[in-house]
């Protein structure tokens, strides 16, 4: 492991937000935009954030498109969510600490293409009932946008 595979605690992760996604990802009360939960959503309850200090600021920051936002939340902030919880029928059934791990993206070939995607995760993972894990991921995903709307907009959306 080199130290490009450990998220420091004092690292910044950015995350994407969908400028088309007005409504789902964000929304715009008295001129403010707010991050939603959703913003965080991902099929596989693994949201994808990109380390800032690997990131090759001469091309652009993971936008995709300049209409799209982007905030900006530490590492630390992150972890420091607490424990998220799976329940059944009122009861707590596993208690998930939260973290956020390197994840690089490579092809088929084993060829480096984005050394600084990251996920965060939970551990342990979520088990059981989907609709289990779905309520543990809504919690994480509540927190993660409490964290982006805290922090603030490191770039706006532009709805288009």
């Amino acid at each position: 492991m080199n130290n490009q595979d450990n998220v420091r605690d004092d690292e910044s992760v950015y995350r994407r937000i969908p400028a088309e996604l007005e409504g789902i990802a964000y929304s715009v009360m008295n001129g403010q935009f707010r991050i939603l939960p959703s913003a965080f959503w991902d099929r596989y309850l693994t949201p994808s954030v990109y380390r800032a200090e690997l990131i090759n600021h001469n091309t652009q920051l993971p936008q995709d498109k300049v209409e799209n936002g982007i905030v900006e939340i530490i590492t630390i902030q992150i972890r420091q969510i607490g424990n998220v919880v799976t329940k059944h029928e009122g009861k707590v059934i596993e208690e998930h600490t939260v973290d956020v791990i390197a994840d690089p993206i490579v092809d088929i070939n084993s060829t480096l293409l984005d050394s600084a995607h990251a996920i965060i995760v939970v551990n342990p993972n979520y088990f059981g009932s989907k609709s289990k894990q779905k309520n543990a991921f809504d919690l994480l995903t509540i927190a993660l946008s409490t964290l982006a709307n805290e922090n603030g907009w490191t770039i706006e959306p532009t709805p288009p």
